[in-house]
């Protein structure tokens, strides 16, 4: 276009569209949404900053460039400088000497378009002055401004002399030639001596221009010189301290005063301090399985709970049912979802969810009839009553119901207590599902442990009948359970201790019992202690306070050393472990109330000082007039807790099912689950219970 650098009268005459197509022609950007006059401003600006460049570029491309380097003395520091862009970077400096050069920050290689790095010839020759070497250079350069530049003439016209610094003078003239073809094949030298230093400082500022002049030649000094190869020459230049330069000059630093070279830094690979194991990331939600610790052996891992099933089952995120039908049919999803939940099988169910939006509402309400027949009881109670049945979906929650129910019955049938009383007693499908309290199941099996080993230990091996626990039912919190049983067409409640499922009686007889008398002598019925005990926390009130649990009424000698005869020592040495150091302290409290005198749970009532005479072997006292209301427990100091392991002298882990606790008298081989006897130091455990446990002597796995 004839006026793309004219001013502004002749940008004017222009229309929009001419003025957007000299836009795109000059390529300048943001101009689709101006005006006119905004146009105008911005070519005129784009003129004013690039055009004069251009010109200076234009005329600096005819000057002559010599053909070498010559040696001379006094003269200045002269450099060449074009504008040229398309003779910039690597076509000057095409050979690999001359990048190292440039590397070295002799020359400013990465300066703007407007400056050109310096221009040497292969086969140029610097003379340095003596002590070259002991000086670095400064390795980062600062850029020219490139606001004013100067035409060919004042180029070729104007130099700058550098003064003198320590009495002596430094001058070097650089001229360039015509770079050969293969340049690159050519070596290039230094030649350094050995008594100054030399500094070059970063390119000046516009106050301090640095020109050539093709009329002087090139600088050498004519000292006794040592000739390096350029690759060698640069490995003793480094960078320089700031003092050594002044006000971008070249100066000459005395040796006397060595500039200090700070050493490399080394390279520290990057190591991680702190692993992070997948387990720390994701945490899944616990299961309702035996939980093991991370203790490892020969024999594999220690196991904490044997029969023992987890409690704190953390119930599953639950949702509302998205895209819901029309409210025409939603009065059929209720009928629709009863006959999906029993006439159609789990495994068609996906299928017939992409039928209809309909039978999609109604396959996910069809989870609560299926709750509702397969696991009836509080725990689903409470659940409905914090979600809303017609519009949750509650698989998630069944599925987790089903897992429970199959992991807790493999757990039983694999165990030896469900080999050992397969075909003789069993636990109700409905049990299983602990349908009111989540221990439930874990008093059901533990009931059955503690009728096998009284059965066992009194030498009668054989159920009169097959019995079936149907239900299990909490009376005082986590100490007291009622135990319901079928045995022979009878039904049968008991009483039983939480910790060791040790039967303590009878519940009060129906208004009848006296017409049935005869047919049940040998029902025994709750001792009045143990009754009164149980009324006492059945009718506590939230207003009053809380009764004395039963390990209160524990006696036991050597209070100083034993807390509820178990060693204080060996307490604060397991609140430490963990998990590990828990479930130990919970063994050896159900080993204590295993060990108490009989007369404390079940028979003739006794008090605490009646029973320690008894057990020593003293005269009973007379009898008490006064009324036996409160629950008396001894425990001999013959059964004193000094400390309990799951694992035996070697550290090898036990079965499963067993611990060794250790008394002041002797070792004793217990059941983890309910604290009672089958072995002892001397003879090991019991050859009955090594044929139905499948260990040794010393309580290993075979």
């Amino acid at each position: 276009m004839t006026v793309s650098n004219g001013s502004a009268e002749d940008l004017k005459r222009l229309t929009v569209p001419q003025l957007k197509a000299l836009c795109k022609e000059k390529k300048i950007t943001a101009y689709s949404k101006l005006g006119k006059n905004a146009i105008i401003q911005k070519i005129l600006d784009y003129n004013d900053r690039f055009l004069p460049l251009k010109d200076a570029a234009t005329s600096a491309i005819s000057s002559p460039i010599p053909q070498h380097f010559t040696e001379t003395t006094g003269a200045p520091l002269t450099v060449t400088q074009t504008s040229d862009q398309t003779t910039s970077g690597p076509h000057l400096a095409a050979s690999s000497t001359i990048a190292s050069c440039t590397e070295a920050s002799l020359y400013h290689s990465q300066a703007p378009a407007s400056s050109a790095p310096l221009a040497v010839m292969p086969n140029a020759h610097f003379m340095l002055a003596p002590n070259a070497l002991d000086a670095p250079l400064p390795s980062q350069p600062r850029k020219r401004k490139v606001d004013q530049p100067a035409s060919a003439s004042t180029l070729s016209k104007k130099k700058k002399k550098f003064p003198a610094i320590g009495g002596s003078v430094l001058a070097l003239s650089v001229t360039t030639t015509p770079l050969p073809s293969k340049v690159h094949n050519r070596p290039t030298t230094f030649t350094v001596s050995s008594s100054q230093a030399l500094a070059v400082s970063p390119p000046v500022q516009n106050d301090c221009e640095t020109t050539w002049n093709p009329d002087e030649p090139a600088v050498f000094l004519s000292n006794s010189s040592t000739s390096l190869p350029i690759t060698e020459a640069l490995k003793v230049v480094s960078k320089s301290s700031s003092h050594n330069t002044i006000a971008g000059r070249a100066v000459v630093v005395d040796s006397s005063n060595p500039v200090p070279v700070p050493a490399p830094r080394r390279f520290v690979p990057l190591t991680i301090k702190k692993l992070v194991t997948v387990a720390t990331l994701n945490r899944a939600p616990p299961r309702a399985i035996p939980e093991f610790s991370t203790n490892s052996s020969e024999n594999g891992l220690l196991t904490l709970h044997y029969l023992d099933f987890a409690t704190h089952t953390k119930v599953p995120r639950l949702r509302p049912v998205s895209f819901p039908p029309s409210l025409s049919q939603r009065k059929s999803v209720a009928r629709l979802a009863l006959v999906l939940s029993s006439a159609v099988l789990v495994q068609d169910l996906p299928n017939v969810a992409l039928t209809s939006r309909l039978f999609r509402y109604a396959v996910y309400i069809s989870a609560v009839h299926r709750l509702s027949r397969s696991f009836p009881g509080d725990r689903l109670t409470r659940l409905m009553q914090q979600y809303s049945p017609s519009m949750t979906n509650l698989w998630p929650y069944l599925r987790q119901r089903e897992e429970e129910r199959l992991i807790r019955q493999n757990l039983y049938r694999e165990s030896f207590l469900g080999r050992a009383l397969e075909g003789k007693a069993c636990i109700s499908d409905r049990l299983w599902t602990s349908p009111d309290h989540p221990k439930q199941a874990t008093i059901a099996v533990r009931f059955l442990l503690a009728r096998l080993f009284f059965m066992v230990s009194t030498g009668h091996g054989n159920f009169e009948a097959k019995m079936t626990i149907t239900n299990t039912e909490e009376v005082v919190e986590g100490e007291i359970w009622t135990v319901e049983f079928c045995s022979a067409g009878r039904t049968e409640i008991l009483y039983v201790l939480e910790a060791t499922c040790e039967v303590v009686g009878h519940p009060a007889p129906p208004s009848d019992f006296e017409s049935k008398r005869s047919e049940n002598q040998s029902i025994t019925q709750l001792r009045a202690d143990w009754s009164a005990y149980v009324n006492q926390h059945v009718s506590l009130s939230s207003q009053s306070p809380r009764p004395p649990t039963l390990m209160k009424h524990l006696q036991w000698t050597n209070h100083e050393e034993y807390d509820r005869g178990i060693s204080k020592i060996w307490l604060s040495r397991i609140h430490n472990e963990g998990d590990m150091g828990a479930m130990k302290r919970v063994v050896a409290e159900r080993y204590v109330l295993a060990c108490v005198v009989a007369n404390s749970v079940s028979g003739r009532w006794m008090s605490s000082t009646e029973m320690a005479q008894e057990y020593n072997g003293l005269p009973a006292q007379a009898l008490h007039s006064k009324p036996k209301v409160n629950v008396h427990l001894f425990l001999p100091a013959h059964h004193h807790v000094e400390s309990l392991h799951f694992t035996s002298a070697n550290g090898r882990p036990l079965h499963p099912a067993l611990a060794v606790v250790q008394t002041p008298a002797r070792e004793y081989y217990i059941f983890k689950d309910n604290g009672m006897q089958v072995g002892c130091e001397e003879e090991g455990v019991a050859a009955v219970w090594m044929e139905l446990l499948q260990c040794n002597s010393l309580g290993g796995l075979l």
